[in-house]
C-alpha cells in the first residue's frame, strides 16, 4: 500500500474503526449470526464459524487488493474531559457496535455496507461510518461511483442512504446475490457490468 492513504484503522467522532481480520472472528460472528441483526434477509444469516471466517477472509484479501474494505465498528473512548453521562450516544469505551465499510463491487462501483448489532440501532453509527468510508473510498478513486443495495421493507436503510446523499435509482438486480432491491447511488444507473459477485456482503 506504499504511496497510498491506509485506512485500516480511522476514527471519526464516535467511532473506532478497524479492520477486519482473524483476530477478531469471534466477535465478527457474534455479529452474523445473531438471527435479530438479519431482519430483513433471515436466509442469509451465519449459521456457522467457518462461514464468518470465509467472510473475514474475502474481506481481508480486498483490503490488500484495493485498499478498503469492510471495518469492525467499535466505540472510542471518551475524552478525559468529558464525563460519560454528558453524551447518551456515545457508547462505552470499546463496545462492539457492528460491521461496516465500502468495498469494490464487480460493476466497479463502492459498495456501502453495514451490519449493526441491535443495541447499536438507532443513534446514527451506521451513517457515521457510512460517511467515513465514503470519503476513503472516494479518496483512493473518486472516479467510481458509491452504491448502497436496499430491501424495500428496510425503511431504516433506506434512510440511511439517503442521508449520505445517495438517491434512490429504483428496483434493479443486486449482482451480489440476484436479489431484486432498491439500488442508491451517486451516479446514474446502470452504470459497470451486471454480473454476480458472492463477496459482496448483502446490506
Amino acid at each position: 500500500m506504499t504511496g497510498r492513504a491506509d485506512f485500516r484503522v480511522h476514527d471519526t467522532e464516535r467511532l473506532h474503526l478497524v479492520a477486519v481480520d482473524r483476530s477478531q472472528l469471534e466477535a465478527v460472528y457474534a455479529i452474523q449470526s445473531d438471527p435479530h441483526s438479519w431482519d430483513h434477509d433471515p436466509a442469509a444469516r451465519h449459521r456457522d464459524l467457518a462461514q464468518t471466517g470465509a467472510w473475514v477472509d474475502r474481506a481481508a484479501l480486498r483490503w490488500l487488493q484495493g485498499g478498503l474494505s469492510y471495518w469492525v465498528i467499535q466505540a472510542r473512548p471518551l475524552p478525559t474531559t468529558q464525563a460519560a453521562t454528558t453524551d447518551p450516544l456515545r457508547p462505552d469505551q470499546g463496545a462492539l457496535l457492528g460491521l461496516g465499510g465500502c468495498q469494490r463491487q464487480v460493476t466497479g462501483a463502492w459498495n456501502v455496507f453495514y451490519r449493526l448489532a441491535p443495541h447499536a440501532r438507532g443513534q446514527g453509527f451506521a451513517v457515521e461510518m457510512a460517511r467515513a468510508a465514503i470519503e476513503a473510498a472516494r479518496t483512493l478513486d473518486d472516479d467510481a461511483p458509491v452504491v448502497a443495495w436496499v430491501h424495500q421493507h428496510n425503511a431504516a436503510s433506506r434512510r440511511a442512504a439517503t442521508r449520505l446523499g445517495l438517491v434512490d435509482r429504483g428496483l434493479h438486480v443486486d449482482p451480489s446475490d440476484g436479489q431484486e432491491k432498491i439500488v442508491f447511488s451517486d451516479h446514474p444507473w446502470p452504470f459497470g457490468r451486471a454480473a454476480r459477485d458472492p463477496d459482496v456482503a448483502r446490506m
